[in-house]
């Protein structure tokens, strides 16, 4: 979805100025060589002195499902910091050339579902179904259209939730909570850069 700001800027044809917005709860998924990265963003009020911004750097543990599902590296901002670190962080520098960042809402879904597939690999190998599996491959599977992965992934989703609702209640908690605050006009700003 477009921002008003984006709107504007498109329609007079400022492409070339960026658009940052101060959330108080944000993601974005970059994906670099081979690797998924969450970047988690935080806002926190302070009532005695301006609030302060906490990013959080989380990068999928493959099985990580037995201990910690991320690692992570943690920094604080403050306020007067977000712009420049923004900016910063959106030029691909640290990121390399083949950097991108998911756009849209069923692909930062699908995207939170992969990281979680990856996070769960040894459990799904264990206890899953036959069925179960050949729908997590499908659902993932690069060569399929959107809508053939979101229909894989509601049938995944099904058939955790009635047989392994504990399963199911961790990616909704730990990682789909991502995809709920997803920033696209952050990813938009990675990818055009």
């Amino acid at each position: 979805m477009i921002t008003p700001q984006e709107e504007y800027l498109a329609r007079h044809g400022l492409d070339d100025v960026a658009v940052i917005q101060h959330v108080k709860n944000g993601s974005v998924f970059v994906y670099s060589e081979g690797v998924w990265t969450i970047l988690s963003i935080k806002w926190q009020d302070n009532p005695i002195h301006p609030g302060e911004y906490h990013f959080s750097y989380l990068t999928p543990i493959h099985n990580g499902y037995k201990e910690h599902l991320f690692e992570r590296d943690d920094y604080i901002l403050q306020y007067d910091e977000y712009e420049d670190f923004i900016y910063q962080w959106s030029s691909k520098n640290g990121w390399g050339a083949k950097a991108r960042a998911i756009e849209g809402e069923w692909q930062s879904i699908l995207t939170c579902w992969e990281m979680f597939l990856i996070m769960f690999d040894g459990w799904f190998v264990e206890n899953a179904s036959f069925t179960l599996k050949r729908l997590l491959f499908e659902s993932v599977d690069p060569d399929s259209d959107l809508f053939c992965r979101l229909r894989y992934y509601k049938e995944s989703i099904f058939i955790l939730a009635e047989k392994h609702p504990s399963v199911l209640k961790r990616f909704k908690v730990d990682v789909l909570t991502y995809a709920h605050s997803y920033c696209n006009w952050l990813a938009r700003l990675l990818n055009r850069s």
